[in-house]
């Protein structure tokens, strides 16, 4: 079976490799950020270290 590409010209090639990069770079940041060791861990590291006064070896167990 032959995969047939229809011709698209210049304008149109750019706006579906604008869309496509467009979708590659949402989904490289919505599966990083996602991840607890990076979102998640910046709001719990204030809190113990401004809330509950702990110190940086402490927290640093906390995380490992």
């Amino acid at each position: 079976m032959a995969l047939v590409i229809p011709y698209q010209d210049g304008d149109q090639t750019q706006r579906t490799l604008t869309h496509a990069a467009i979708v590659v770079s949402v989904g490289v940041l919505a599966t990083s950020l996602a991840q607890p060791q990076i979102l998640a861990g910046i709001p719990l590291e204030n809190l113990l270290k401004n809330e509950l006064h702990v110190d940086r070896a402490a927290n640093a167990a906390f995380f490992f």
